[in-house]
């Protein structure tokens, strides 16, 4: 019985002792809590971690602007292509166009050169039967004066 009170007059003392420290502790001043080495290696974690971070925020600034950067060339790059793309479809156009035209106009020639040729050809066949007949109609008449 004695070994259970004395257990008990210990465990009254620990708490008043645990309220006691939990009151020290609230009124704690912040001098004492800044000397203490564990703030320090706190402190110190905390500053390099913010360091890194600061770091860390502007290599993604940069980041970003050179993706921004790279994105608003690369438009332009894409506009510019567009509009090459656009000026040889033009200009192709205008040759297509044009070699329709030359196209046309030499079918016209040659219709009209081969509209001449069988003119000519006929001219020259009825012209050769009439040379061919004058011919032959000269042999008689020199045959008849020979004979």
């Amino acid at each position: 019985m004695c070994e259970l009170e004395k257990l008990q007059n210990e465990l009254q003392a620990a708490v008043r002792l645990k309220e006691k420290l939990k009151l020290d502790l609230r009124t704690l001043p912040e001098e004492a809590v800044r000397n203490t080495q564990d703030f320090r290696c706190l402190q110190s974690q905390f500053s390099l971690l913010y360091n890194e971070s600061l770091q860390v925020k502007t290599q993604l600034d940069e980041a970003r602007a050179l993706l921004l950067s790279t994105k608003n060339s690369h438009l332009r790059q894409i506009e510019r292509m567009e509009s090459d793309e656009l000026s040889v479809q033009k200009k192709l156009r205008t040759e297509v166009i044009q070699l329709e035209d030359t196209l046309a106009q030499v079918r016209k020639e040659y219709e009209m050169l081969r509209i001449e040729f069988e003119q000519n050809l006929a001219a020259n066949e009825q012209a050769g039967n009439i040379h061919h007949k004058v011919r032959l109609s000269q042999c008689y008449t020199v045959r008849v004066l020979w004979v």
